[in-house]
């Protein structure tokens, strides 16, 4: 479902203010665990809730922990969003971590994405990139900044090494 609407995201400029509906088709089990949160109550039902995930990368355009702070998970804005906008479903057509997902927005467009491998998946891996975004952002206040270039570096320098040996 993330990859889904991140990638809609991506190619749209979606305003979530003139959004007017997300539905979210999941698997059954998906469905069990993430689809009955559209009101969360705290951080743990939110880390749960696909409601307040989509509500949250439609807005923010991430979802890091930045996003599971109370003063965002709590914002009237986004809780309003995810309980009124977004709707979850089980779809029998929707497979283990398959989604699909669809925006009806204000002047009638439809934006559609299906998933069909998460990102971070054996069929869909996270890129080198990403994953130094990750790091950073992460590292960021947490180990000094000539440390994080450095271990950046080594990574790469080890990642190299690594495929010249294969």
């Amino acid at each position: 479902m993330n990859t889904a609407l991140f990638e809609l995201a991506q190619k749209h400029a979606i305003d979530g203010a003139r959004v007017r509906k997300v539905q979210v088709a999941l698997s059954k089990a998906a469905f069990d665990m993430h689809g009955g949160f559209g009101s969360y109550k705290g951080k743990f039902e939110a880390l749960l809730s696909a409601h307040y995930t989509a509500a949250a990368i439609l807005h923010d355009r991430a979802l890091t922990l930045a996003q599971f702070d109370p003063g965002r998970y709590d914002d009237p804005k986004l809780r309003a969003f995810a309980a009124e906008k977004v709707e979850v479903r089980a779809d029998a057509s929707v497979d283990h971590s398959q989604a699909k997902v669809d925006i009806a927005m204000d002047d009638g467009t439809v934006l559609a994405a299906r998933c069909e491998h998460p990102l971070g998946s054996l069929e869909n891996p996270v890129s080198r990139a990403q994953v130094e975004q990750k790091f950073r952002l992460y590292a960021e206040g947490v180990i000094p900044q000539a440390n994080v270039r450095a271990s950046s570096a080594r990574w790469t320098g080890w990642r190299n090494s690594a495929r010249c040996a294969s």
